[in-house]
């Protein structure tokens, strides 16, 4: 993949989050997200932004505990 092509992800990456933050249940947009993500390609750079932005969440549901424990075991190649 190249520069361009991790940016352009990264820009759109960044766009679904301000979705999800604006969401009446920003959690479940988080997860859901996530969950549409894992079945694709993600680099490793989306996954640092998604662990970051699901830790930032206000609440930090069984949903997104286990989500954002998905993400750690794919950055550590699980």
């Amino acid at each position: 993949m190249s520069s361009a092509d991790d940016v352009g992800r990264a820009r759109d990456l960044w766009r679904h989050l301000a979705d999800c933050a604006g969401d009446d249940d920003p959690e479940n947009a988080f997860v859901e997200l996530v969950d549409t993500m894992i079945a694709g390609y993600l680099s490793s750079s989306e996954i640092e932004v998604l662990v970051t932005f699901g830790h930032l969440l206000p609440s930090q549901s069984p949903d997104v505990v286990c989500t954002l424990a998905s993400l750690r075991e794919l950055r550590h190649g699980g």
